[in-house]
């Protein structure tokens, strides 16, 4: 993946060179201690929840909502009886892992420090990313440890628009690796009224998609399906379920 640098006004080749090694030194050793920290885990009987989460510069006028919503899914995950790890992505055009492997009892919340929307939509990168890491450190954990299914979570308010490690069919490929392989389920919310077909285009069932209309409302929505769907998906035995947002959306007109 290209790497970026600024170089500042009357700073030396040498030195950003300098900086640069350093990065790379400095993210080796976090992913070392990353990796370390996946493979001493203890926990048994887990389900393990992945959040990709889009902040490229379209979120900002929903950055609220976008933070409350996921926070209060967050607590209502932590409320429900049974283990749980989670991982979070955010993405745009850059990406940063907010945390890894974390007892959901003990993850970080959202907030305006660590949730600064910008950048384009680089999904497929944000994906692939995720799931590449995801299969090392299944690699490097002993079966026993790992969760007994995971669930990956996708929202995003805009298209595919800057990817460039990635393309769709591979990631459709990834997908389906992880449901077949690994015991994964995936959710796909998007704004925009083809959510259902992008989800099938990558390998997600047509049932795990939800479209919801971009807007801090429709954003709220999104969060309260995703709150059903990962209650519904924690409490089932089942390790494949093709139809959660599809059951909140019944649920939805239930009560109406």
């Amino acid at each position: 993946m290209d790497i970026e640098l600024e170089t500042p006004v009357g700073t030396s080749v040498l030195n950003v060179v300098t900086k640069f090694n350093y990065k790379i030194k400095l993210q080796q050793t976090i992913n070392f201690k990353i990796k370390q920290k996946t493979i001493t885990n203890k926990m048994k009987n887990y389900v393990k929840i992945i959040n990709i989460i889009d902040r490229s510069g379209s979120m900002n006028d929903k950055i609220d909502m976008a933070i409350n919503g996921f926070n209060e899914f967050l607590q209502e995950q932590q409320s429900i009886e049974g283990n749980a790890l989670i991982s979070t992505m955010l993405f745009s055009t850059k990406f940063n892992k907010l945390y890894e492997n974390l007892d959901i009892q003990k993850c970080e919340f959202l907030n305006k420090n660590n949730y600064n929307p910008g950048g384009m939509t680089s999904l497929y990168d944000a994906i692939g990313i995720t799931i590449d890491n995801e299969i090392d450190q299944l690699g490097n954990l002993p079966k026993a440890e790992r969760p007994d299914k995971t669930l990956c979570v996708i929202l995003t308010d805009g298209k595919e628009n800057s990817s460039t490690e990635y393309t769709k069919d591979q990631i459709k490929e990834k997908v389906l690796e992880m449901k077949e392989d690994f015991n994964w389920e995936f959710i796909f919310l998007a704004a925009n009224e083809e959510a259902a077909f992008a989800a099938e285009t990558m390998g997600v069932s047509k049932g795990n998609a939800y479209a919801f209309t971009n807007t801090s409302s429709g954003l709220k929505d999104a969060y309260l399906g995703v709150s059903h769907a990962t209650r519904v998906y924690r409490h089932s035995k089942s390790v494949t379920m093709d139809n959660l947002m599809d059951d909140y959306k019944d649920s939805t007109e239930e009560s109406k």
